[in-house]
């Protein structure tokens, strides 16, 4: 009958794989289907008949199908027994199985494989043998008081589960009588036993199998009649049940007079007596739960209580849930080289494990595939081999599940249409699209510069580079690959912060070859690869293994037990242990070192949840430390009283007693009820006891008798006994009862506190004390008021609504009644709080040796160790770390924590401020649970060049001198670093370009500056930049100034105003200029006349030939110096380094200060090519004599010590005079560019520099300040020559060509401008148009290329100077031609 029954069952089964494999539709798109329509189940057989478990896959084509019986393939060549049908099933003809042999019993599971495709792997199926019962606990004899209940034991094991039947005196019990009841147990209750039921009973088991009978207990019935207090009969046993069954917790007691039993969860009272509800009491006083949910999970206690006391017993109920999907992983396309994600998430109860399979095979954890959040896979460096189906398998006690995905991996430059949209870089392509745009590799960047590893740690690499020399567009992004030498696999992480050159490579191995590279990305696409650099992981520090299967034992409620096993340890000297353990929810940490396996922690705290973990001690030190394992004392009954007991008359016959629970640290265990005692006040007089639930903090007395007074007093009850009592207090009921022909008012006071699925409502009582309150009604409701209510007693002042909606508004009412009815009601809103998943707050370990490497002005990586992480591997457990920072103040308040989480050891923190002092601290979280902060590490970031311009820039003009003003300024306010200087702009026309501008060095400690020689009745622009030592802010608002007339106010205004010169004051200028020259003329005649004779004497060999008009005349005009007088530059500290000396024509202004058009390039700035084309050489600068480099003497600027370069000067002819720096000068290279600085200028613009010995830092260092300087007041703001000095009483100098060797004008080099200071005076030198006569070296010889000093009255000198004029009257005409286009 067997057989044919499976025959059918295997034509059924046939006939509904052809009906599926008709109905499966054909592959879509790029992945091809495979599935399975029917996975095996758990299945029970019987020996020696058939077995079937079923499977079903269905796909793109038609599957292979295989199976496994416990990881292993099955082989069916030559088995005759077992066979696989043509839809996949496993068809068993018989299952064989003796006490020997059970080679069917086992796991089993399916594949189905479709060529090219991969392979799935269906759940797992358990396949079991009918056992027969067997007795594990049988019925033994009991005497019972008549009148009582009496419970006898049967435990049976079985397959499938035995259902058992009992007889009496070999006959079975009828369970009709309503006295009689066999639980699912097989525990056969009686209540009211009398002398009927006394006899034999046997338990009879039995299953499919057979059927087995118990040996015979005996029960006997007596009659007692002393006072007894409770005591149980039948415990609760703890049960572990799966989610939606029905479960039964079994108790029963006895005791004179029979006690009452009722249950509680965790100390409340459970409502039994709604026949609607899921709780029910059966029997004596068992508890059954209909469909059991996960909210029933906790500890039950069942009480038993007469008059004489009570007692408790409790057990545990546990749920398991099967797991189910929560979020299932997604089909995926990817690039080789790429890095992919497979999302698993999964729910149950317990945690289900996750595991990942690869067409069938499980994946092993590597470098390269690692599982994230405990069940996410990822994958690293794609290759070919990596395209498959990828399953993710969760399994726990209560079943288990599987889901597939697909991975199909593209080739670089694969295109096939059926592919659809690939989804790269999170960019989406659309394959084949003949619109897309074509890019050219010119388009892309060039390769990264100057790749290397600044960090090499054991697992992690901190990488930097510098931007590609091309960018083609903005950098939006950074590839950085890297792979083991001789790995096929390179792995890719991106970084799509702009600006931001580091990066972080993590989860390395130690001690390996890494090969790495970076490609950097713009619009266009990812450009060419930098260089290849090899880096070498350090090894790890490795110390013993930890100890192995450390478990925590409760002994007592004071003691632990904690053993371990030995670690695997080849060392000399034998390991040591050290033991920590600390409370949880304390930072206290205790440590103790034994050479044992094992320890018994003494003098604990009872019913006290401990965290306990050891490490292993050699001669290297201690090693890694194990999990965390925790552990529980054992509870003991209550060492402390109640607090704040109070007993007060509620009416002429009962009293009120209230309390509140004993200190947490003292309950010993939960606190399950609370024992209220009392008695008549007098000697001999019997007291009464009274018990409520652990949740109740209020009992009342009733049927007292009137005007009575009572001694009470109260215990705490926990799972292991009943806690001290309070002293006695007394208490009196009342002589007459309260006003009770009125309704009492409203309550005077309502307030809630709100819990999440909770809400605490207190109150207070009607003002008028003189009307009868019996009790108050309380009425709740989602939205509206009274959709539930609950009656109060009158003496209670708070209740706890419970079994509320998380993260819901509810309206509660309030109402005090009495006989006469119910009074005006009290109202109050309140809304739950949401919810959130409350974890064990077991403290973690905290990390170790935190370090902070500054990498940039703005960028820190940090690196630590977690103590509780194997070798410092990272873990699958969830944790990550916070790494919290600030700017350090010292012992500052009210500070400011910033905070940034990471899964790694390592994080790299790129937001920081320039030179600024951070502190650093990290700690380990864990869902809830996290560890200390660890200690406190600080760093400063690098400076930067000033963001922020300089504040507050104002004018103060001077009362007695309108040509001078004071500029005060304030520093930025993110300087940066420290301020070295200051660079001031002024001009009269701010339509100028900055370099056009005027421009005047102050030292960095200086917030005022002198400027001297405005032309009155003029408006001036001012603005200020600020300089550190790595470059030059912004430059601040442009200040507006005019200067007053001779004898007027100055007025002074923000703005862009422009200002200028009146044609009758430029007549006047011209004119006051021509009479000074005529004079001049006047006065040289006058000399040449007077030593015409002496000049001819000491001068015979001077040229004869006479001046003639026009032969000076130059091809072009004079770039001339537009410059106020005495113009200073202050001191800026920079390193000096070497310069050049160069034959430079004469600049313009601070127009040569162009750094606006130029740039940074990584082997020092870069000059625009615009300042090339301005430098031109004019027909009189073809021979220029040299001129010694000059003595460089100490100098001071206000209190400043000068130790610079010396100078030399360059003569031109015409009357030009160039300077320049000997070789022990300043480096011309840098790194730091501004629009508009004063330093760095190439050596292609011509400069001739004044400034103050004290500022040669910043002026030889980078770009020469071009500051011009006067000799005196000038009429004219714009006046840009010095006059040459007048010659001496004895004549003039010879002009025709002296012996030195002449420099041929030659195109500007890169260089820094020329200089010539005043190592006597603070201020900037009057270049001379010739060089000084007499002029000597160091060691006092005569400077080359000079005459000794003599004088001459000759006709050809006075020739020579009235060129010079005419050269002067040239470069009046050039001024008025060209700067003030006069015609």
């Amino acid at each position: 009958m067997c057989s044919l029954s499976y025959l059918f069952l295997i034509l059924a089964s046939l006939g509904q794989s052809l009906s599926s494999i008709q109905e499966s539709h054909a592959p879509k798109g790029l992945f091809s289907e495979l599935f399975f329509a029917v996975e095996p189940k758990d299945t029970l057989a019987s020996r020696d008949v058939p077995a079937l478990l079923e499977c079903l896959a269905e796909g793109s084509s038609k599957p292979i199908i295989e199976w496994k019986k416990d990881g292993n393939p099955i082989l069916f060549l030559g088995d005759t027994r077992r066979s696989i049908l043509t839809n996949g099933s496993l068809y068993i003809a018989s299952v064989y199985h003796t006490r020997m042999e059970r080679p069917d019993e086992g796991v089993y599971q399916c594949l189905a494989t479709i060529p090219q495709v991969g392979t799935i792997v269906s759940r797992s199926a358990k396949l079991q043998v009918v056992a027969p019962p067997k007795f594990e606990e049988e019925p033994k004899d009991l005497n019972v008081v008549k009148g009582q209940t009496a419970s006898l034991s049967c435990v049976v094991h079985a397959i499938p589960p035995a259902s058992v039947s009992w007889l009496k005196e070999d006959v079975p019990i009828s369970l009709e009588d309503f006295r009689v009841k066999v639980f699912q147990s097989g525990t056969l209750e009686i209540l009211y036993v009398d002398e009927d039921d006394q006899g034999i009973y046997k338990c009879n088991a039995s299953n499919s199998e057979k059927f087995v009978l118990s040996s015979g207990a005996m029960l006997s019935v007596y009659k007692k009649t002393d006072i007894q207090s409770p005591f149980f009969v039948t415990t609760p046993r703890n049960i572990v049940s799966v989610i939606g069954s029905n479960v039964t917790l079994e108790c029963a007691a006895n005791g004179n007079p029979l006690p009452t039993v009722s249950w509680l969860k965790d100390g409340t009272t459970i409502d039994t007596q709604d026949l609607d509800g899921r709780f029910l009491q059966v029997g004596a006083g068992s508890l059954q739960i209909i469909s059991i949910e996960e909210g029933d999970v906790g500890t039950y206690q069942c009480r038993a209580e007469n008059e004489e006391d009570s007692s408790d017993t409790q057990a545990t109920l546990d749920i398991h849930v099967p797991p189910r999907f929560v979020r299932k992983p997604s089909n995926i396309v990817a690039y080789e080289k790429e890095n992919v994600e497979f999302i698993c998430e999964v729910y149950g109860r317990p945690e289900p494990t996750v595991q990942w399979l690869k067409n069938g095979d499980l994946i092993i954890e590597s470098e390269y595939f690692q599982i994230f959040n405990g069940h996410d896979l990822r994958i690293f460096g794609l290759v070919g081999n990596d395209s498959g189906i990828y399953q993710c398998v969760a399994s726990n006690t209560a079943g288990n599940i599987q889901t597939a995905t697909q991975l199909k991996v593209l080739l670089p430059g694969e295109e096939k249409t059926d592919y659809g949209p690939i989804v790269h870089q999170d960019v989406t392509f659309p394959v084949g699209d003949p619109e897309a745009p074509v890019i050219s590799l010119k388009d892309t960047p060039s390769a990264p510069r100057n790749l290397e590893a600044v960090i090499v740690s054991s697992r992690f690499v901190t990488l930097q580079w510098k931007e590609p020399a091309k960018t083609n567009g903005e950098i939006l992004a950074y590839t950085v690959y890297y792979k083991q030498e001789d790995s096929g696999r390179e792995i890719t992480v991106n970084i799509t912060k702009q600006g931001l050159e580091e990066m972080n490579v993590v989860n390395l191995i130690p001690k390996k070859k890494y090969i790495m590279r970076v490609v950097a990305i713009n619009s266009h696409g990812a450009g060419e690869s930098s260089d290849l650099i090899e880096i070498f992981t350090q090894a790890e520090q490795l110390g013993p293994p930890p100890p192995l299967n450390l478990r925590v034992l409760p002994q007592s409620p004071t003691t632990l037990f904690v053993t371990w096993d030995s670690p695997d340890y080849s060392g000399k000297v034998p390991l040591r242990y050290k033991l920590y353990y600390m409370e949880v929810g304390t930072v206290e940490e205790h440590e103790i070192v034994t050479k044992e396996t094992s320890h018994y922690i003494h003098n604990l705290r009872p019913f006290t949840q401990y965290s306990v973990w050891a490490s292993s001690l050699s001669e290297q030190g201690a090693g890694s430390t194990t999990e965390e394992v925790l552990g529980r004392t054992f509870s003991a009954p209550p060492s402390q009283v109640p607090q704040n007991v109070i007993a007060e008359s509620a009416s002429s016959s009962s009293i009120v007693v209230r309390w509140e629970p004993p200190p947490k640290e003292q309950q010993n265990g939960i606190i399950i009820g609370y024992k209220v005692s009392y008695k008549p006040k007098g000697r001999g007089k019997a007291s009464t006891t009274l018990t409520t639930d652990g949740s109740s903090h209020l009992s009342t007395l009733n049927n007292l008798p009137r005007s009575a007074e009572f001694l009470i007093k109260v215990a705490a009850v926990n799972i292991n006994g009943t806690g001290p009592y309070t002293d006695w207090i007394t208490a009196e009921t009342f002589d007459s009862d309260l006003d009770e022909s009125q309704v009492p008012d409203q309550p005077s006071s309502l307030r809630a506190k709100p819990g999440t699925t909770w809400i605490t409502v207190t109150w207070s009582p009607p003002s008028n004390q003189n009307i009868m309150v019996r009790g108050y009604t309380l009425g709740w409701g989602k939205g509206i008021p009274d959709v539930y209510r609950n009656l109060v007693d009158g003496k209670q002042r708070s209740f706890t609504i419970e079994k509320l909606e998380p993260n819901s508004e509810y309206v509660i009412s309030l109402r005090a009644h009495n006989s006469k009815g119910e009074g005006r009601p009290i109202y109050e809103t309140m809304r739950t709080r949401e919810e959130s998943v409350s974890e064990p707050s077991t403290p973690l370990t905290t990390p170790l040796g935190l370090k902070a490497v500054v990498l940039s002005s703005s960028t820190v990586v940090l690196y630590w160790t977690d103590p509780s992480l194997v070798r410092n591997r990272p873990t699958n457990d969830n944790r990550y770390y916070v790494v919290r920072y600030t700017p350090y103040f010292g012992s500052a308040t009210n500070v400011r924590y910033r905070y940034f989480n990471s899964t790694d050891l390592n994080c790299m923190i790129d937001d920081l401020k320039p030179n600024t002092q951070y502190e650093f601290t990290v700690k380990v979280m864990k869902g809830r649970r996290e560890s200390a902060w660890s200690l406190v590490v600080l760093n400063t970031t690098f400076e930067a060049a000033p963001s922020s311009a300089p504040r507050d820039l104002t004018v103060v003009p001077m009362e007695d001198n309108p040509t001078m003003i004071n500029l005060n300024w304030q520093p930025p306010k993110q300087p940066n670093g420290q301020i070295t200087g200051y660079v001031i702009f002024y001009t009269t026309d701010n339509s100028q370009r900055d370099r056009d501008w005027v421009v005047e060095a102050i030292v960095g400690d200086k917030m005022t500056t002198l400027i001297k020689g405005l032309t009155l009745d003029t408006t001036y622009f001012f603005k200020i930049q600020a300089r550190n030592n790595k470059g030059y802010g912004p430059l601040s608002p442009v200040v507006t100034y005019r200067t007053g007339a001779a004898h007027g106010l100055s007025s002074l205004s923000l703005g862009d105003s422009r200002g200028g010169i009146s044609n009758a004051l430029l007549y006047i200028i011209l004119g006051a200029s021509g009479g000074i020259i005529l004079i001049l003329l006047a006065i040289l005649l006058v000399f040449a006349c007077k030593r015409k004779t002496g000049s001819r004497d000491e001068s015979p060999d001077r040229s004869k030939k006479g001046y003639v008009k026009g032969t000076m005349r130059p091809e072009n005009p004079p770039d001339l110096w537009i410059h106020h007088d005495k113009m200073e530059m202050r001191t800026l500290d920079k390193q000096r380094s070497g310069s050049q000396s160069t034959v430079d024509p004469l600049p313009r202004l601070s127009q040569d200060l162009d750094s606006i058009d130029g740039g940074i390039s990584a082997t020092g700035l870069r000059a625009n090519d615009s300042l090339d084309r301005r430098g031109y050489s004019s027909a009189y600068m073809g021979v220029s004599t040299p001129i010694p480099t000059a003595v460089s003497q100490p100098s001071t600027l206000e209190g400043r010590a000068f130790g610079g370069p010396s100078a030399r000067t360059v003569s031109q002819p015409g009357g030009r005079v160039t300077t320049g720096l000997n070789d022990t000068g300043y480096n011309t290279q840098s790194s730091y560019d501004s629009r508009s600085s004063i330093v760095g200028i190439p050596a292609s613009v011509p400069s001739v520099i004044h400034q103050t010995s004290a500022y040669s830092e910043s002026v030889l260092g980078k770009r020469p300040p071009l500051v011009p300087a006067a000799s005196g007041p000038q009429s004219h703001p714009l006046k840009s020559f010095a006059l040459p000095p007048a010659p001496p009483a004895s004549g003039f100098p010879h002009q025709h060509s002296h012996s030195a060797k002449t420099i041929a004008s030659s195109p500007p080099t890169r260089g820094p401008s020329n200089v010539v200071f005043n190592t006597k005076k603070q201020e900037i030198l009057n270049i001379p148009t010739r060089p000084p006569l007499g002029a000597r070296s160091p060691n006092g010889t005569p400077v080359k290329g000079q005459l000794p000093r003599s004088y001459s009255t000759s006709t050809e000198e006075l020739n020579q100077e009235m060129a010079n004029l005419e050269g002067l009257m040239k470069d009046l005409n050039a001024i008025t031609a060209t700067d003030f286009e006069c015609t």
